[in-house]
């Protein structure tokens, strides 16, 4: 009887070891399994149940990342294997994992906790990210296109988000950072103006346009939270200079079409550079020299920023002629309201008058 417990028990174990083995072994199997195999429902079923492990908010937050990571390698195997039937879902997976992982930054902030190395790794992964989907937008079709445009967007939103919440912690490392980013993007107008593909160095132009406002935010966060602002000054003097320069290379490279938005980027820095130059110069510090910039091109950036000054000004005329034309208006409803009560007050005033002479014999 002992022995036949024995080897009742030998037997489970035995069994027990078997399903484990068969289970980890397919799970190990599904991990290079894509959209559309059979084996792909057993991946996702392994992140989910990863998802449930015990760690804090930090943890969930980089195994988060860690799945949009794949989801992004995921892809870009779809297109060049040019599966493209699975992209779009594939792409509301990626948003699916970064807002996860953004949900869990949002906590741990919220909790009064630390996240500057989660954020700059969001901010660092997203970088990489843009770079995968560069390749995988070059080789797809007009329809994978649309849905490597969407991931990029995600992968910007989710950047500008992590970014927005390292500044509150350490505003220089997220202007480096942010300034890092765009120049991969102004790697990709070279590489894209060297093959002539217009479309992809106006997509480019266009980020760096956006990387070149987000930097102006970084610095009022800077300026709000009284850190690093001299910092951020010596890095943008440095990169906005190195950035003209680059730009200036292949500005007779880039199409008719696409010069306005480069002009406007390049506008953008020239401004960057001035202010953060003589922000050092008052603090007595020797800044970066002055960017060299082909003469034509100069005096088209010159008269852009005359007309973005100009722009600005009749933007602050307009809102300033709006804000008087509100406040004549609130003081003449006030005047209205005022005459109602004086006529109301009035009103009774006689009223009480009239009953007392009624009642007089």
């Amino acid at each position: 009887m002992k022995r036949l417990k024995i080897r009742t028990a030998g037997v489970i174990i035995t069994i027990v070891v078997l399903l484990l083995l068969l289970v980890g072994g397919t799970v190990y199997a599904a991990q290079d399994s894509l959209p559309g195999d059979g084996l792909y429902p057993v991946k996702l079923a392994a992140e989910r149940a990863g998802v449930m492990l015990r760690g804090n908010d930090v943890v969930r937050a980089e195994r988060a990342l860690s799945f949009a990571n794949r989801r992004v390698r995921e892809m870009a195997m779809l297109t060049e294997r040019e599966q493209l039937r699975y992209l779009s879902p594939a792409v509301g997976k990626y948003e699916q994992a970064m807002n996860m992982t953004l949900a869990r930054i949002r906590i741990v902030a919220n909790n009064r906790l630390r996240t500057g190395n989660i954020t700059a790794m969001v901010a660092e992964a997203t970088t990489h990210h843009l770079l995968v989907l560069d390749i995988a937008w070059d080789t797809a079709s007009s329809e994978g296109k649309l849905a490597i445009a969407r991931a990029r967007e995600v992968a910007q939103r989710g950047q500008e988000n992590a970014l927005s919440a390292l500044a509150n912690e350490s505003p220089g490392w997220a202007m480096q950072i942010n300034l890092a980013a765009m120049g991969e993007r102004l790697n990709r107008v070279r590489v894209m103006a060297e093959h002539g593909n217009t479309t992809g160095i106006e997509n480019a132009i266009w980020q760096c346009e956006g990387m070149t406002v987000f930097g102006d935010k970084i610095y009022g966060i800077a300026q709000q939270v009284g850190k690093d602002t001299q910092k951020i000054e010596e890095f943008v003097a440095s990169a906005a200079c190195r950035q003209l320069e680059e730009l200036a290379e292949v500005w007779g490279r880039v199409s008719e079409p696409a010069q306005p938005v480069m002009e406007r980027v390049m506008a953008k820095l020239l401004i960057q550079y001035r202010w953060a130059a003589r922000a050092m110069e008052h603090r007595g510090v020797e800044s970066p020299r002055a960017p060299v910039i082909p003469e034509p091109i100069r005096q088209r950036l010159e008269e852009g920023i005359r007309e973005q000054q100009r722009m600005q000004q009749q933007q602050m005329t307009s809102m300033q002629e709006r804000a008087q034309e509100q406040e004549v208006i609130q003081e003449q409803e006030r005047a209205r309201k005022e005459q109602r009560m004086r006529e109301q007050r009035m009103e009774g005033r006689l009223g009480g008058t009239d009953d007392v002479l009624a009642g007089w014999p």
